[in-house]
C-alpha cells in the first residue's frame, strides 16, 4: 500500500491507481484512516530515519514532501485527479498506448512465470510510444528477466527516477529496482 498515487497527484499528474486487492486499494483510498503511513509527520519520520542512515548525507530516494492527507480540503483536491481500480494488472483498464509511466511497487506476479509475463505484455500494450514503466521489486520474478524482456521489445534502459528519458528511437522506457520491502 504505497503513497505514490497521492504523491503524483500533488504535482499535478492524473494517475489511475490499481490493484487486484480491493481491501488495499480501499485503506490508500482513505489515507486519513491511516495516518501512521499517510501524514506529514509519518513522511518527516521516514526522511529523518533515511538521512540518518545516510550520515547526514542527502539521501538518494529523497522527494520533497509529501502532501498534508491528514488535511481533508488536501485529500478532495488529489482526489480529483486520482481513480482507485481493482484490477488485475495483466488486464489494465486504459486503451493501448495511452500511459505515460507504469509505476510498479512489487506488482510482479513471482510465482508465475506465465502471470509474469501477462502483466509485461500488458504494460507494454498500455505504454504509449515514449512511456516509462518503473518497476521496483523486493524479491526476483523466478525465471523472466525484465530487463531482457523490455530490451527485446525496443525499451531502453533509463535512470527514470534520475530524470532520464527514453532516447529516440526507442520504443520507450524502463527502470528496474530492487526494493527492500
Amino acid at each position: 500500500i504505497c503513497i505514490h498515487p497521492w504523491i503524483f497527484a500533488c504535482r499535478g499528474v492524473t494517475v489511475t491507481a490499481t490493484d487486484c486487492a480491493g481491501a488495499a486499494l480501499a485503506a490508500l483510498s482513505e489515507p486519513h484512516l491511516q495516518p501512521n503511513l499517510y501524514s506529514s509527520p509519518a513522511y518527516e519520520r521516514w526522511d529523518i530515519s533515511e538521512c540518518s542512515a545516510y550520515a547526514t548525507m542527502p539521501h538518494p530516494n529523497h522527494f520533497d514532501g509529501m502532501p498534508a492527507l491528514e488535511d481533508e480540503h488536501i485529500r478532495e483536491k488529489l482526489r480529483q485527479r486520482i481513480s482507485f481500480n481493482v484490477a488485475d494488472w495483466a488486464c489494465l483498464p486504459v486503451p493501448d498506448g495511452t500511459v505515460d509511466l507504469i509505476f510498479a511497487t512489487n506488482a510482479l506476479p513471482r510465482e508465475s512465470d506465465t502471470e509474469c509475463l501477462a502483466v509485461l505484455n500488458e504494460w507494454v500494450r498500455v505504454l504509449r510510444p515514449g512511456g516509462v514503466a518503473y518497476i521496483a521489486q523486493h524479491n526476483p520474478t523466478g525465471g523472466v528477466n525484465v530487463g531482457a524482456f523490455f530490451l527485446e521489445r525496443g525499451f531502453g534502459e533509463v535512470h527514470f527516477m534520475n530524470g532520464e528519458a527514453p532516447a529516440k528511437p526507442m520504443r520507450g522506457g524502463f527502470e528496474i529496482r530492487y526494493s527492500s520491502g
